[in-house]
């Protein structure tokens, strides 16, 4: 396998793991993250239904209070003949103003301030000397019920303010001894304000259908194309319906509004007769699994690392691994044309155990000491070691002298064995008692046969024994 292959192989390797995680972990984690967020959702749809429930509960209590505290002065105000316009309007905007003006802390301003006679019909308004009896029909079944009451007692609902806003109203009776003779109209106006308000404290966006339509939310930058889109996709759901039909949506839906996804879902408000109020919950799936956007970019970011950082390695180790095999295959090559007193020197780690093998295996063939002999013996450098003595540098070109012409037709085992018994006769002769093994001999021979073949290029090599000097060598004697 190539350096190529194995780069691709690993670079392959590396990309599918980090594809895998890429495409499974942050999924994984986003569908969790979804599944939490829808279960939020029927959790903050049952809070806003409970929030409904209590804001109710204020608005006629709200009511209560101020008809109860004011009663006497609202009541002389609605008794005044209808004829006599203006002290009616300066007693009830007095009485008004004092109502605004004495409110607890944190309550908010009423929207809409009316009384009711005991017919039923508008008799007083904040801010109208005649009040316009048509932009509230008459016959309320709330403000009749109140009327209708013996005993301080009010009640919340949803009515039409100013043709397409909508208010929620608390109504409370006005006494004059133990006969009530009128009703106190306490309004607030229902709209994107109060609907931003609220969202902040849950966290999620809210919106309030009435009469089968969206009018208000907390979305940003709404308008009543939005509106109409959402109420379209919230029919076609059926939600709407589902929730006044019993109170609250049986299900959670994933819809897309403005460029954003999110899950809603629907609960019923219930109101004195008002019945087709209800609101919306939606939570942002978007915001949920934002972070895991991120997720993502790391992932990536650490696998396209973690494949330069592999590529990088192997580039590093496959120039240091070729950098000590191209030393071993130089020595390789220095042997194979002719060299063989070459020493491979240590290259790495990673090659130095061959390094020292080819030297062991070169002295045992060559009969030189092995590397470490010497440092043993005598100390110094290692060099190279010519076990059957150094060879002559010159010799003679071929002749036809019968002698050579012997040497040369002579078979080799037999000129093996003849100059094995006397080269060890002349090294005894000489003094020299260090013997040397016939299969050394012969590896010998036989590796300096090939560097002189090609060195006098010439079609064989002979060896005489020549001992001079009290020294045995062996010189050659080429063959033409």
């Amino acid at each position: 396998m190539t350096r190529l292959h194995i780069g691709v192989g690993v670079a392959a390797l590396i990309l599918a793991l980090t594809g895998a995680v890429y495409f499974t972990v942050p999924s994984s984690l986003e569908a969790k993250a979804r599944a939490q967020v829808k279960d939020r959702t029927a959790r903050v749809a049952a809070l806003v239904q409970r929030n409904a429930t209590l804001d109710a509960i204020f608005t006629t209590k709200q009511a209560e209070r101020m008809a109860t505290t004011h009663e006497d002065e609202l009541v002389v105000a609605l008794l005044v003949p209808k004829n006599s316009v203006d002290e009616r309007y300066t007693l009830s905007e007095a009485v008004f103003a004092k109502i605004k003006g004495e409110r607890e802390p944190g309550v908010p301003e009423p929207d809409v301030l009316a009384v009711f006679d005991a017919s039923g019909e508008i008799a007083l308004r904040q801010g109208e000397r005649q009040p316009i009896t048509d932009e509230w029909a008459k016959g309320h079944k709330l403000v009749a019920e109140v009327l209708g009451s013996s005993k301080v007692a009010g009640s919340k609902d949803i009515w039409r303010y100013r043709n397409q806003d909508y208010m929620k109203v608390g109504v409370a009776p006005l006494f004059q001894g133990d006969k009530p003779v009128g009703a106190l109209l306490v309004g607030y106006v229902i709209d994107n304000k109060g609907a931003i308000a609220e969202a902040s404290e849950m966290d999620a966006q809210v919106a309030y259908f009435i009469e089968d339509r969206v009018r208000v939310s907390s979305l940003q930058n709404v308008d009543k194309a939005t509106h109409d889109k959402l109420t379209e996709k919230l029919k076609s759901a059926g939600l709407m319906a589902k929730a006044l039909a019993s109170g609250r949506a049986d299900q959670v839906v994933s819809i897309s509004l403005g460029g954003q996804n999110y899950f809603a879902t629907t609960v019923a408000i219930r109101n004195f007769e008002e019945k087709t109020s209800g609101a919306v919950v939606l939570v942002s799936q978007d915001a949920a699994i934002k972070p895991y956007g991120k997720v993502r970019l790391a992932i990536a970011l650490l696998g396209l690392g973690a494949l330069v950082i592999a590529l990088l390695a192997i580039f590093l180790t496959a120039r240091s691994v070729l950098g000590q095999s191209e030393e071993i295959e130089l020595g390789v090559t220095e042997i194979i044309n002719g060299n063989i007193d070459y020493v491979f020197k240590p290259v790495g780690a990673d090659f130095d155990g061959l390094a020292n093998a080819l030297n062991v295996m070169m002295s045992r063939l060559t009969g030189r000491p092995e590397p470490g002999e010497e440092d043993e013996e005598g100390g110094g450098e290692m060099r190279p070691s010519v076990l059957l003595g150094e060879m002559e540098a010159t010799t003679q070109q071929a002749t036809t002298d019968p002698e050579t012409l012997a040497l040369a037709q002579e078979s080799e085992p037999t000129y093996y064995a003849r100059l094995f018994d006397e080269f060890s006769k002349a090294k005894k002769a000489s003094g020299d008692a260090g013997g040397v093994s016939f299969e050394a001999f012969v590896a010998k021979l036989r590796v300096n046969e090939l560097s002189l073949i090609k060195k006098y290029n010439c079609r064989q090599v002979r060896f005489r024994v020549v001992a001079a000097g009290g020294q045995v060598t062996l010189k050659p004697v080429p063959i033409f």
